[in-house]
C-alpha cells in the first residue's frame, strides 16, 4: 500500500512539474512575443514625437521669423520675399501664409484668397491649428495642417504625411500625434482612442496593453502634445504561437529534467537527518571556515565569524542553507551549535588566547538562544577556553526571534555574561526602531542584499541609509556583510560603520590561513 502510494505520489509530482513547465514555457513565450511588440511600439511613438518635433521647431522658427515684417503690409514684397526664403531653408514646410478672416490672402506660393475654414483647437498659446485641410493648388493629393500665429495672422503650412513617412511601408501601426487637451487630433493615421488619453498621468511615457492594442503614448517635454503608436493585439497572438512551437517542447523537456531531478532530491532530503546524525558523531565531515571581520578605519582584522560547512565522505558539499533547516526540523540544530563551538574551540582556542584583543563569531539559531541551559554551557566553555566572554560573539537573525520579549530576556542573560550580540542579515525582517530598542542587541549586520545596492538606482538602495540611521539613532555597532567593491567600503566607513565583511577583504577561509594571515599582519604592523 505504501509503495502504491509513493508511486502515485510521484506521477502527481512529475505531472505537476511538467504541466508547470509546460505552463510557463507559455507564458514566457506569450511576455515575450508582448515585450516585443510594447518595445516596437515604444520605438515608433518616439520616432513619430521627434519628427514632430523637429516640425514644430521649424514651424515656431518661421513664425518667429515673420515678425520681422509684422509690422509691414502683410503681403507686401518684403513679406512675400521672407516666406519664400523661409520655406527654401525648411525641410519640413510646403508654405508660409498670411490668414485673415479664416481664408489664405497671400502665401509663399501664388495663391490668394483661398478658405481654410475656423482653427479646430488652440494647440499652444497664442497659435491655432487648422487639421487635415485640402489645398489642392499646392498638392490636390494630399492633405494639410495650418499652425496660424493668432497675434500676426501668419501660418505655417505642413503636409500632414511628412509626420508619418518614416513608418515602413508594411507597418500596421496606427500612429499620430494629439494635444494635451480632450479632442485636439493634431494628425493620425489609423485607429485613436480618446480613452487612451487617460493613462498619461504626467510622469512620463507610458506602455499598455487593452483588449485590441499594444500602446504607446510618449508626451513631448517641449510641446504641448505627445505621440501615440498603436499595434494590434492580432500580431501578439501570432508571435506568440509561432514561439510558442518552439517552447513547449523545450517546456516538456525542461518538466521531464526537473521531475528527475525533484525526485533524486526528494529521496536524498529523506535521508538527509540520517546522513546528518552520522556526520555530527564523526570528526571528519563537519568543518569550519572563518570569515574576517575588517576595522573599516584601520583595515585590521578584529575577528572572524565561525561558518560551518559540510562535506560528506564522497566528496559531495552539501550547503548550510539545506542542512541548516533540515537540523532545525529534526530537533538536531543544538547538536549542530554545540559541535560547531567544539571545533571553534580546536580550531581557534589558542589563537584567542595568544590574542585576547581579537573575537570569534557563531550564528546561533532561536532554539539555542532562547534555552537557559545554552548559556551556563557557554559560561563553562568560555572558563574552559581561559578566554574573555567578549571574545566570544553571538549572531540570531531577525527572522528567527519572532517573539521579541522572549529574545530579549535571553539576549539580557547572554550580555550578563559578557558576551556581545549582534543582529545579523539585518533590513530582511522587521527593521524597525521599536523592534531593536526591544532586543537591545550591541550591533547589528547589514544585509549582503543591501550593500550590493549602494551605488545603484536599485529601489531598496534606500534601505542602507535607513539602517544606517536606526544604528546611530540606538547607538549600536554598525557591520556590514558582503562586501565585494572598494566604494561599498568607502560609502559604509564614510557613514560610520565599524566592521565589514566580504571579498573585497578576504573569502571564508580554513584555520591555519587565519592564523597565517593574523601572524602576517603582526609582523608588518
Amino acid at each position: 500500500m505504501n509503495k502504491r502510494l509513493t508511486s502515485c505520489l510521484k506521477v502527481l509530482i512529475g505531472s505537476g512539474i511538467v504541466a508547470l513547465c509546460v505552463a510557463t514555457s507559455a507564458w514566457v513565450a506569450y511576455r515575450l512575443a508582448l515585450r516585443d511588440q510594447q518595445h516596437l511600439a515604444s520605438q515608433l511613438a518616439e520616432q513619430i514625437l521627434r519628427r514632430n518635433e523637429r516640425i514644430s521647431d521649424q514651424v515656431r522658427s518661421a513664425l518667429y521669423a515673420m515678425d520681422e515684417v509684422a509690422k509691414d503690409a502683410p503681403c507686401s514684397a518684403k513679406a512675400r520675399s521672407l516666406m519664400a526664403r523661409i520655406v527654401l531653408r525648411s525641410s519640413l514646410l510646403q508654405a508660409v501664409a498670411w490668414v485673415r478672416e479664416d481664408r489664405i490672402v497671400c502665401a509663399s506660393v501664388d495663391v490668394k484668397d483661398v478658405p481654410i475654414g475656423k482653427s479646430d483647437f488652440v494647440i499652444q498659446e497664442g497659435a491655432s491649428v487648422r487639421v487635415s485641410r485640402q489645398l489642392p493648388m499646392i498638392d490636390p493629393q494630399a492633405t494639410f495642417r495650418i499652425t496660424q500665429a493668432l497675434d500676426t495672422g501668419y501660418a505655417v503650412i505642413i503636409n500632414t504625411e511628412l509626420a508619418f513617412d518614416i513608418l515602413p511601408q508594411t507597418s500596421k501601426a496606427a500612429v499620430g500625434i494629439v494635444g494635451s487637451q480632450p479632442g485636439q487630433v493634431i494628425s493620425q493615421t489609423g485607429t485613436w482612442q480618446p480613452a487612451w488619453q487617460q493613462r498619461l498621468d504626467g510622469t512620463g511615457p507610458v506602455s499598455f496593453t487593452d483588449a485590441d492594442h499594444v500602446v504607446a503614448l510618449r508626451p513631448s517635454g517641449r510641446y504641448k502634445y505627445f505621440a501615440y503608436a498603436a499595434l494590434p493585439m492580432a500580431d501578439v497572438h501570432a508571435a506568440w504561437a509561432s514561439a510558442a512551437r518552439v517552447a513547449l517542447p523545450l517546456g516538456l523537456a525542461t518538466g521531464a529534467v526537473l521531475t528527475l531531478l525533484v525526485l533524486a532530491a526528494l529521496r536524498r532530503q529523506a535521508g538527509l537527518p540520517a546522513l546528518l546524525r552520522q556526520a555530527l558523531r564523526s570528526d571528519k565531515e563537519l568543518y569550519v571556515h572563518y570569515q574576517p571581520f575588517v576595522d573599516l578605519q584601520t583595515s585590521r582584522w578584529v575577528g572572524a565569524e565561525a561558518l560551518i560547512r559540510w562535506r560528506r565522505p564522497d566528496g559531495e558539499i552539501v550547503r548550510p542553507d539545506l542542512f541548516i533547516p533540515v537540523a532545525e526540523q529534526h530537533g538536531l540544530i543544538s547538536q549542530v551549535t554545540d559541535k560547531l563551538l567544539r571545533m571553534v574551540r580546536r580550531d581557534l582556542g589558542e589563537l584567542l588566547r595568544q590574542h585576547p584583543d581579537f573575537f570569534v563569531s557563531i550564528n546561533v539559531p532561536a532554539q539555542d538562544l532562547l534555552d537557559e541551559g545554552f548559556a551556563q554551557r557557554l559560561a563553562a566553555l568560555v572558563r574552559e577556553w581561559g578566554i574573555a566572554p567578549l571574545q566570544l560573539r553571538l549572531e540570531a537573525t531577525e527572522h528567527s526571534l519572532i517573539d521579541a520579549q522572549a529574545a530579549h530576556v535571553a539576549i539580557a542573560r547572554l550580555q550578563a555574561l559578557g558576551h556581545r550580540i549582534a543582529l545579523d542579515d539585518f533590513g530582511t525582517g522587521y527593521s524597525s526602531l521599536s523592534y531593536l530598542a526591544t532586543l537591545k542587541v550591541d550591533s547589528i549586520k547589514i544585509d549582503k542584499s543591501f550593500v550590493d545596492t549602494i551605488g545603484t538606482d536599485a529601489v531598496t538602495a534606500q534601505m542602507v541609509p535607513h539602517i544606517l540611521d536606526i544604528g546611530k539613532t540606538l547607538g549600536l555597532r554598525l557591520i556590514g556583510e558582503g562586501i565585494e567593491t572598494a566604494a561599498q567600503a568607502a560609502y559604509l566607513t564614510e557613514h560610520g560603520v565599524t566592521y565589514g565583511q566580504g571579498w573585497f577583504f578576504e573569502k571564508a577561509i580554513c584555520p591555519k590561513g587565519l592564523e597565517k594571515k593574523l601572524q602576517e599582519a603582526h609582523r608588518t604592523s
